[in-house]
């Protein structure tokens, strides 16, 4: 698999000349179908899946039946700037996570060998960050950071990143919990007002926002709170779903308002934690021994050009829409990959540093799901 992956060579498109994409993912984001279905959350609002979709903008199509590739943040997103399956279950034992996302942003070498970011580079296309807090932006040649920031900020996020591999990042990240940003996208709403910046096109924008998942609790309309403030406090994911469904909305409407050739994915990096779901909809659990489960399913909704709709992939998963979106936008050549779903060992395992392939059981219980429906 690795091998064939690694036998598509970069094509260039010799126009250099393109739409802008803006990638953007919201933290383990689960399906609007899951979320309506889970009696955690349907028996304390009325949730209208279609009356949502409603709400976006009419350029974007809401796709169910996506699934991320890993279960984790470092992992999935690691695996979209390779743009491969990095890992597998014949990989060597790893000790930690400071080789992945983010932490490979910060070193030059690193950042030279990751192939979605080569492919921009040859096309003379420009990456933009826009980061949240826990993982802070640099300014390395080939990365652009987006975020607007004091300086008293831009020194702290040095420091975030000096000591990101050290017990004293924990300190720090308690010290400065006020200045913590973890919305980045309500940035890229006011660099998108500023129509000088994204004329030009040939942007790339990369934006991750840690909602729904998180620490920091908002109330529906994407006010930080406390817990006690707002009604279904004992889940407080659920408001910062409803939350994200308003900052997407927000952003359909602005893209298509100030750059309506735009392509564009929202999606997640990974689906939620099983015990966070009713008993009822939980997905696979008990697969691991003593080990939690992260649901696959994700919500994702794309903006592409109708000549793109024959070159989809069979298969809406995150590696795939990557590649949908390199194929589409920069005349990419590459091959749609098999599915594959590993699911990562917990620190606290000792098999922590190996992944566990568990497509064919994600696979059958995607088909379940699929008669049921």
């Amino acid at each position: 698999l690795i091998s064939k992956s690694n036998n598509n060579l970069i094509s260039i498109n010799e126009r250099k000349n393109f739409n802008n994409i803006y990638f953007i993912i919201f933290d383990a984001m689960m399906p609007l179908e899951n979320f309506k279905n889970d009696t955690v959350f349907k028996d304390k609002l009325d949730f209208n899946e279609n009356n949502i979709i409603s709400q976006f903008n009419s350029d974007f199509r809401y796709i169910k039946g996506s699934v991320s590739n890993y279960n984790n943040t470092k992992l999935s997103i690691s695996s979209i700037f390779y743009n491969k399956y990095f890992l597998d279950t014949e990989s060597e034992k790893f000790k930690n996570y400071y080789n992945f996302y983010p932490y490979f942003f910060y070193d030059q070498n690193k950042v030279n060998n990751l192939n979605l970011l080569n492919i921009l580079r040859k096309n003379e296309v420009k990456f933009t960050w826009f980061s949240n807090s826990a993982m802070p932006c640099k300014n390395v040649i080939g990365i652009i950071c987006g975020s607007s920031s004091s300086f008293e900020t831009d020194i702290l996020n040095e420091f975030k990143i000096f000591y990101a591999k050290t017990p004293i990042i924990t300190i720090l990240d308690k010290l400065t919990s006020s200045l913590n940003k973890e919305i980045p996208s309500d940035d890229l709403l006011d660099y998108i007002k500023d129509t000088n910046k994204i004329k030009n096109k040939n942007n790339f924008f990369f934006i991750h926002n840690m909602i729904p998942n998180g620490s920091t609790v908002y109330d529906y309309n994407c006010n930080i709170v406390e817990k006690k403030e707002i009604n279904y406090s004992e889940n407080p994911y659920l408001a910062r779903y409803l939350c994200s469904i308003k900052k997407i909305t927000e952003l359909t409407k602005l893209i298509s308002i100030y750059d309506d050739d735009a392509l564009v994915l929202i999606t997640a990096d990974h689906g939620v934690a099983s015990i966070n779901l009713n008993e009822e909809s939980r997905f696979m659990d008990g697969i691991l021994e003593n080990e939690g489960m992260y649901d696959p399913r994700i919500f994702t909704l794309i903006k592409f050009p109708k000549n793109c709709s024959d070159i989809a992939p069979k298969n809406y998963d995150t590696l795939n829409l990557v590649r949908y979106l390199l194929n589409c936008n920069y005349s990419q050549n590459l091959d749609y990959l098999p599915y594959f779903h590993f699911r990562a060992y917990g620190e606290d395992s000792k098999n922590f540093g190996k992944v566990n392939d568990i497509t064919k059981s994600v696979k059958k219980e995607l088909n379940k799901i699929k008669q049921n429906n």
